[in-house]
């Protein structure tokens, strides 16, 4: 059931791109890319330093950076998130407080409970490295918005 899941969370949110514009992907790709660079930064430095580690995987290749989330789920979500509230930075801030929240207090306790994901790092701390991420990313979409003109 969990690789249904994993499989789920990794094919359904490229799916979820068919109904957005071109345009809108084409806007927001750099933001996506940026941010999952950021993200697997972040998911080495959590294995090494035990943060959180995933025991279960889609990939024999993806144990420390997880494929479903970091190469699906986060890169589409992020083109999603920006496409309905960029230019609206309290939107933003909370729909992401908001969605970061139900992962860090709903998500990751149930990947816990059901043994996919392990570590030490605190909730609170986990929301406030996840809010972090969303405000730079913000600011990179603004800076990249300026160099291009628009």
């Amino acid at each position: 059931m969990i690789q249904i899941t994993f499989w789920a969370v990794f094919i359904l949110p490229f799916i979820s791109l068919f109904f957005l514009d071109r345009s809108v992907i084409r806007r927001y790709i750099s933001v996506a890319l940026f941010v999952t660079v950021i993200n697997v930064i972040l998911y080495e430095i959590a294995w090494t330093q035990n943060w959180w580690k995933y025991d279960k995987s889609l990939f024999s290749w993806d144990k420390i950076t997880p494929a479903p989330l970091v190469f699906s789920a986060y890169w589409v979500a992020t083109i999603w998130i920006f496409h309905f509230t960029f230019r609206k930075f309290w939107v933003y801030f909370v729909t992401n407080l908001i969605l970061d929240g139900m992962f860090v207090y709903a998500l990751v306790p149930w990947m816990r409970e059901v043994e996919i994901v392990t570590g030490n790092l605190s909730e609170i701390l986990m929301l406030l490295i996840m809010t972090i991420v969303a405000n730079v990313i913000y600011v990179y979409q603004m800076w990249y918005e300026k160099q291009e003109g628009n």
